[in-house]
């Protein structure tokens, strides 16, 4: 609660003085003078900026419009427009806060003035319900404390009753015992014969209950190793089934043509040969896509490619709306939570062949279970990708990372970038 109004001063002191907040362009764009609540949408564009360039937040308009100062302007942009850090976010909290402020005084107006319509004759009857349920909550008191006694009463009967039957207890294990006692002194198995095997049977019902523990114990230890190695097995044959049909579809027309000597079945293995090479190109050069569409009111066309296995059960989308592109990476490995929050942003590092190291971050929901991530890309970072083949991912959640460095599909960035330009 105290972290809470903090926060809540806080706000107000942000917004009672003049806000500049250092950042850049994350990518190229157009500087806008107005903005269109009712539609939300940007007009009256005055100049163009440069992706990494720098610039001054002044303030949050709402609804992802950020106003800033760049050169000798000032304009309004987009949050996908600026590379959104910590202090950008405590704008953006407290014009939340302000926002928030603002509905409460207007609800709080609202409410006094109907009571200040309310008549006399509705103050008295509001006075009236208000005595006859006071009366009634006497009357539910009442009825509760006579309950409460009720409830004492038994309890103290069955705590009687409850003493009663261990004492009886108590007199027939003695009786028991004594009768017990009377028998062994009548029996001709003597009292150290009687001990000996009382021990005996101890020491055998230990056995078995530590024998049984143990087996028990190794029962599931079986099970879990059992599923670990059927779990590593289905993995590794998975991974030898994309490698050993790649190999194959490469190698199968090589191998056919050393084992034939006649001309006719040479000419057919070439044909094969041709007609698997098509195939591969044709597979490089293919788009698909789960959506294309042209949005004819806005002029925006939206992309999104399928979801093509790098490596694994890691996955990767393209995404591009207008001028916006992302980019998708999907994997069932558990590392945490997938954040955009600044302390502990996830990200996703690509090393390619080249040497160059591309990095992405969240710029999406918090997802935990699984990694689900999105990325912008940018152009500079789409130019590199399609220069090299991937050497190596890594992925890095909340509560660890995960490298891939043997890339199935190296060159997926190079075949399908095409794709969303």
């Amino acid at each position: 609660m105290i972290r809470y109004i903090y926060f809540f001063l806080f706000s107000i002191s942000l917004f009672s003085q003049e806000v500049e907040i250092s950042t850049q362009f994350f990518q190229e764009g157009t500087l806008y003078k107005e903005l269109d609540s009712s539609l939300n949408r940007l007009t009256r564009p005055i100049g163009q900026f440069s992706e990494s360039e720098t610039c001054m937040v002044v303030d949050f308009l709402g609804r992802d419009n950020y106003k800033v100062k760049y050169k000798d302007q000032v304009g309004i942009v987009k949050v996908d427009d600026l590379e959104v850090n910590e202090e950008m976010m405590d704008l953006y909290y407290a014009h939340q806060n302000k926002e928030r402020l603002k509905l409460i005084q207007a609800e709080d107006a609202r409410k006094e003035k109907i009571y200040k319509t309310v008549n006399k004759e509705a103050l008295e009857k509001q006075k009236q319900d208000s005595l006859a349920r006071i009366i009634a909550h006497q009357k539910e008191l009442a009825e509760a404390l006579r309950i409460k006694k009720a409830n004492e009463a038994y309890q103290a009967k069955q705590k009687a009753l409850e003493g009663k039957r261990i004492k009886d207890s108590v007199d027939l294990k003695r009786l028991k015992d004594k009768v017990l006692e009377e028998k062994r002194s009548n029996d001709s198995i003597s009292k150290n014969e009687f001990k000996q095997k009382e021990i005996e049977a101890n020491k055998i019902n230990k056995l078995t209950e530590a024998d049984f523990d143990f087996q028990k114990e190794l029962y599931k230890k079986q099970i879990k190793d059992s599923i670990i190695r059927s779990m590593a097995i289905q993995r590794a044959l998975y991974k030898k089934r994309i490698k050993d049909s790649i190999l194959k579809s490469i190698n199968s027309s090589d191998d056919k043509m050393s084992s034939l000597s006649d001309p006719v079945e040479n000419s057919a293995v070439l044909k094969e040969k041709e007609r698997l090479k098509l195939e591969r190109i044709k597979y490089k050069d293919s788009c698909s896509f789960v959506i294309n569409d042209f949005d004819t009111f806005y002029n925006v066309q939206t992309i999104r490619t399928e979801a093509y296995v790098l490596s694994g059960d890691l996955t990767v989308e393209l995404y591009r709306q207008g001028r916006k592109i992302n980019v998708f990476f999907n994997s069932d490995e558990d590392l945490g939570c997938v954040s955009y929050f600044s302390h502990n942003r996830s990200s996703v590092k690509v090393t390619l062949e080249s040497g160059r190291k591309i990095a992405f971050y969240h710029s999406w929901d918090m997802e935990c279970g699984r990694f689900s991530f999105k990325g912008n890309l940018s152009k500079s970072q789409m130019s590199a990708l399609k220069a090299s083949p991937v050497q190596s991912i890594t992925l890095k959640g909340t509560k660890g990372r995960f490298e891939i460095t043997n890339v199935d599909y190296n060159n997926f960035f190079m075949d399908k970038l095409k794709c969303i330009e």
